[in-house]
């Protein structure tokens, strides 16, 4: 599983072990799993025809700790292809898993709104 840590400017995402090692002074942090992509390679254990398909969410940091995307799926997808799309279309060395079951989007303007009090894990927002 992994960490992600917000601190004094940046964010990151590590492997549990590695955060450990390291005792980042994070602001803000949330752990889950599993890691999808760990410095650079697709999580081992992911099978590339595995029929355990959900809306999945996670998040991903760029090396230099400048750059988190967050992720939902529209459809239903496996752990293989959720992680390849953060190492192979967003080229970020590490991703980590929020959810599945519980996942939720509020965002209008992009025309995703998921209605609904049902369970939720992980609640991130962007203030400007």
């Amino acid at each position: 599983n992994g960490i992600f840590c917000i601190r004094e400017g940046r964010a990151d995402v590590m492997e549990t072990k590695a955060f450990l090692r390291s005792k980042p002074d994070c602001v803000h942090a949330t752990q889950s799993g599993p890691m999808l992509v760990i410095d650079g390679a697709l999580h081992p254990r992911f099978l590339r025809d595995s029929d355990s398909r959900y809306i999945r969410n996670g998040v991903g940091t760029s090396k230099d700790g400048t750059r988190v995307v967050f992720v939902i799926s529209e459809n239903p997808v496996n752990f293989h292809s959720f992680g390849s799309y953060f190492r192979d279309r967003l080229q970020l060395p590490n991703a980590l898993y929020f959810d599945g079951n519980v996942s939720r989007l509020r965002a209008p303007a992009l025309g995703r709104d998921d209605a609904g009090f049902a369970p939720l894990g992980p609640i991130i927002g962007v203030v400007e």
